[in-house]
C-alpha cells in the first residue's frame, strides 16, 4: 500500500495546560447535516468554527450551544465559541480537515 494517510491528530490545550483529543468531539457533528467545518483553538479558551457555506441545512445556533456544553465536559470551564459562515473551506490534500489547532 502507498500514499495511505490517515486522519492527522490534532490535540487542543485546555487552560490547565491538559491535551485534549478534538477528535472526541466528533460525535456532536454527527448530528447535524453539515457539507464541511473546521473548529479551530486559537487560545485557551477560544475556538472558531467555520461552515461552508454551500452546506449549512442546520439550526447553527443549536449547533454552537451544544458544541460549547460539550467543551465544556471536556474540561473548558469558559470555552468561547465564534461561529464564522464562508464561502470555502480549505483541505488538506483531498480531505477536510474538521480539527486545527492555531
Amino acid at each position: 500500500i502507498t500514499g495511505f494517510s490517515g486522519r492527522r491528530a490534532c490535540l487542543f490545550t485546555r487552560p490547565d495546560g491538559q491535551a485534549v483529543d478534538a477528535w472526541q468531539l466528533a460525535w456532536l457533528f454527527k448530528h447535524y447535516p453539515l457539507d464541511r467545518f473546521r473548529l479551530t483553538q486559537q487560545g485557551p479558551d477560544d475556538f472558531v468554527l467555520e461552515l461552508a457555506a454551500s452546506g449549512i441545512a442546520c439550526d447553527t445556533e443549536d449547533l454552537r450551544v451544544r458544541l460549547t456544553a460539550a467543551l465544556g465536559n471536556l474540561g473548558w470551564v469558559s470555552p468561547r465559541l465564534h461561529l464564522e459562515v464562508t464561502p470555502e473551506l480549505a483541505t488538506a490534500g483531498d480531505k477536510p480537515e474538521p480539527f486545527r489547532c492555531a
